[in-house]
């Protein structure tokens, strides 16, 4: 009987100990899972705070970098020296900026205006062409 008395008691012990170990081990499962919904859900900040609870640190940083990545300013410098003009900044300022093609000069006055642009050399050959078909409709 003393055997049984000790044996029971301790077995009770040992399933508590078991049930809360296993609600610990969901809670901790479930806050996993939801520190990777926040992490998908871009709200970053609340994912690392998830994280840190957890002791997870290293998971915590991995956050905490993607938040200083996205925060950097990224600035493209592109240096213009001098008069630096393409071909197709040129076109789109005399075909869409301008009057060619519609009814407000004659069109023998944009044909000698778009000759002077080529014989200054601001348009080629091919684009004086293509914008003269447009003056003429054609």
């Amino acid at each position: 009987m003393p055997l049984f008395t000790i044996a029971v008691p301790l077995l009770i012990i040992i399933l508590i100990f078991v049930y809360y170990y296993r609600k610990g081990y969901k809670e901790i499962k479930e806050l996993r899972n939801l520190a990777f919904q926040k992490e998908q859900a871009l709200n970053y900040s609340e994912a690392a705070k998830i994280w840190e609870e957890l002791g997870e640190i290293k998971e915590a940083a991995r956050i905490r970098k993607i938040i200083t990545d996205q925060s950097k300013v990224k600035v493209d410098q592109t240096v213009v020296h001098g008069d630096q003009v393409t071909k197709t900044e040129i076109k789109d300022s005399v075909v869409s900026k301008s009057n060619i093609g519609s009814g407000g000069d004659d069109k023998l006055t944009k044909i000698k205006e778009l000759k002077e642009l080529h014989d200054a050399g601001a348009i080629d050959d091919a684009e004086f062409k293509q914008m003269k078909k447009e003056i003429l409709g054609k």
